[in-house]
């Protein structure tokens, strides 16, 4: 435990210093409203830092085609300091890096898992696809 403890502002610090600023966005299940026909789905945005990677062929989590544009492969792995997150992020969320001027880049999460020490999340992993 006292290692974990240790290591979480560790791994903070080093994906503040060499990461990219992304948002991680959840949306809840939401509610139906019943005069409109509408279902109000609320959504929740959590400032992070990741550090990117591409990912080899070999760690691609899901069975769909390795896509590529422009020689550039759609698949990216991101990590995640655990401290930085108020939750454990999850399969029905979404990585965004803001552009200025420009939409957000946006990044499917499909996979998610932890590296841990102790029983306490250090960081996450998270695969990522477009």
């Amino acid at each position: 435990m006292a290692l974990a403890a240790a290591l979480r502002p560790v791994v903070a610090n080093l994906t503040s210093t060499f990461g990219r600023t992304a948002y991680i966005v959840h949306r809840s299940a939401g509610t139906f409203d019943t005069e409109t026909g509408r279902r109000a789905r609320p959504t929740t945005r959590e400032k992070v830092s990741v550090i990117i990677s591409e990912a080899a062929s070999s760690e691609q989590t899901t069975p769909v085609p390795r896509s590529t544009i422009g020689g550039l492969s759609q698949a990216r792995n991101a990590t995640i300091a655990a401290a930085d997150m108020s939750s454990v992020p999850t399969t029905e969320a979404i990585l965004e890096f803001p552009s200025p001027g420009e939409a957000p880049e946006v990044w499917q999460i499909v996979g998610v898992s932890s590296v841990e020490e102790g029983g306490t999340a250090i960081s996450y992993d998270l695969a990522l696809r477009r």
